[in-house]
């Protein structure tokens, strides 16, 4: 698998870029490697952990939308 730039794993992963760059911050996605422009370079291990956390996100929200739903009725 050649390199993904920040935009292509975003895209891949269906998820914001600024997601991407807030994951790498917080510590739930190793650094990337850079180019010798400074571009991020992302391999398999980045795709495998954002795999591994959107379903997560998408747990909290469900979780707080029928939480939410709840406390309508």
């Amino acid at each position: 698998m050649r390199p993904l730039t920040i935009g292509s794993l975003a895209k891949a992963s269906r998820v914001h870029l600024e997601t991407v760059r807030y994951y790498e911050r917080v510590g739930l996605m190793p650094k990337p490697s850079r180019t010798a422009s400074n571009y991020r370079n992302y391999g398999p291990e980045h795709v495998e952990r954002l795999s591994a956390t959107r379903p997560r996100r998408f747990q909290y929200k469900s979780k707080a939308r029928k939480t939410n739903e709840h406390a309508r009725s």
